[in-house]
């Protein structure tokens, strides 16, 4: 393998964490506000790396391709075509062929809250490539992303992570708040530089979050405020930049600068949107083995919500499930579904019987859709408890007490699910059974007044009345 053993005996011929770090930290010594930029040696050693990872990905070794990718990730943080999106798409790959997410001892030796935050946001990337749907590592990410200035790197990530928080069943306000202020900040430092192209790009993306943070918030004058504050700023910015003379030869390679920037924005406007898809699906019709073309594409097709565009994607995320006998593209096709379905309901507005029909279609689907991917990843917990959660809610409660003990296992969802077997003995009217169930939970459940631990008492108080 020579550069790139994969024996201990060899390890002597593998670029060391060290000289690594040494090679980013002096990247990260230049002043404060300044745009990274790695040395030529720095991206030399990098792109050995990605050469080796794309190689030993097609040869299907996944996990050997992430740590080759994270490994010259170390070297050049900031390579997002290079390095950050391959890496996803080997993720996915490698949920296809039944990788497993981390263990307990992983999670805890790939710590995301150390102080070096290259390492800390490599570790985060690490664990999310084992679970690339996991909210959690997208957090722990873009968080040690933004700590290591890694700007384009946040705008990568911060995208992903606002869809995925957005499609939460419940979504949380503290994880706006925090991609609200991460785009702030960057967008100042951008603006101190006086890279006000840049700037827009964060400020635009602040203000669609903090439009949503409006939505979740209690009603306020600060947030109303904020949002008058931030839309002023980006007008005056926005005038600068456009009267600026020769703005376009500011930068080289300008075009393909500005395809790559505007790509990651959270705002853009419907005819720039348009070019970049058409650019997006011309790279994936030349390049169709490339699958994080096609990723990048169903990426820009979903982003306006729009049935059609979303509906093309679903098209090319089957046919790529056939094609690549690949599981999970079938599972994203199957995920935009569902957010359609969500759609229709929030549509349905205060009409009970458009409610209950559209929450009736999208429970049927949803069963349907995770019964399914349960067959093909049977040991899947994760997968169980929310096939399960859907059972509940058909009130199938004999299928769903089998899958829920199974999926208890998971410490992640552990709670949840006792707290839902208790719910399927309760409407059967097994009460002592209910009863033993909410006291046991009750009694290891370590977080006091949260939403489970007050349904843990609240069911607990109904199922001894009722006893």
């Amino acid at each position: 393998m020579g550069f790139f053993s994969r024996n201990k005996k060899d390890d002597k011929a593998k670029p060391s964490s060290s000289g690594a770090a040494a090679l980013v930290n002096a990247a990260l010594a230049a002043e404060a506000d300044a745009e990274l930029t790695f040395s030529d040696k720095a991206l030399a050693t990098a792109r050995q790396w990605f050469a080796q990872a794309r190689k030993v990905a097609e040869e299907r070794n996944y996990d050997y391709a992430i740590e080759c990718y994270l490994s010259g990730l170390k070297f050049w943080p900031d390579a997002v075509e290079e390095g950050h999106q391959p890496l996803r798409a080997a993720s996915y790959a490698r949920l296809e062929r039944g990788g497993k997410k981390a263990g307990t001892l992983e999670v805890m030796k790939h710590s995301m809250t150390g102080k070096n935050s290259l390492e800390a946001m490599l570790n985060a990337e690490w664990l999310w490539a084992r679970d690339p749907q996991n909210v959690s590592y997208m957090e722990g990410f873009v968080k040690n992303a933004a700590k290591g200035r890694f700007e384009k790197t946040v705008l990568f990530i911060a995208p992903i992570y606002y869809d995925a928080i957005k499609s939460e069943g419940k979504p949380k306000l503290d994880r706006f708040v925090v991609l609200r202020k991460i785009y702030d900040e960057l967008g100042e430092r951008c603006e101190r530089r006086q890279d006000i192209k840049k700037a827009l790009t964060f400020y635009q993306g602040a203000l669609t979050v903090l439009q949503v943070v409006q939505q979740l918030s209690p009603p306020s004058k600060n947030v109303g405020h904020d949002l008058t504050d931030l839309a002023t700023k980006i007008t005056i910015l926005k005038g600068k930049y456009e009267s600026a003379e020769d703005f376009r030869d500011s930068v080289s390679d300008a075009g393909a600068q500005r395809d790559i920037q505007d790509r990651d924005r959270m705002v853009i406007d419907e005819q720039r949107l348009d070019e970049l898809t058409e650019d997006a699906r011309r790279e994936w019709c030349d390049n169709p083995t490339i699958q994080a073309k096609l990723l990048n594409l169903v990426d820009l097709l979903c982003r306006e919500e729009q049935e059609d565009s979303e509906n093309e994607a679903i098209k090319l995320l089957e046919q790529e499930s056939r094609t690549s006998k690949n599981y999970a593209f079938k599972m994203r096709a199957d995920d935009i579904r569902m957010k359609h379905l969500r759609r229709r309901v929030r549509a349905a507005g205060n009409d009970p019987e458009r409610v209950k029909s559209a929450k009736a279609e999208l429970l049927k689907f949803e069963l349907t859709t995770f019964q399914e991917r349960l067959k093909q990843y049977p040991t899947d917990n994760r997968i169980k408890f929310e096939f399960a959660k859907r059972l509940v809610q058909a009130r199938k409660f004999d299928e769903a007490i089998p899958i829920l003990q199974d999926a208890r296992n998971d410490p992640k969802n552990r709670f949840a699910c006792m707290n839902l077997v208790g719910r399927c003995f309760y409407e059967k009217h097994y009460f002592p059974q209910a009863m033993d169930i909410y006291r046991k939970a009750i009694a290891e459940y370590e977080l006091i007044g949260d939403d489970l631990c007050k349904e843990l008492h609240y069911w607990l108080g109904r199922s001894a009345e009722a006893d």
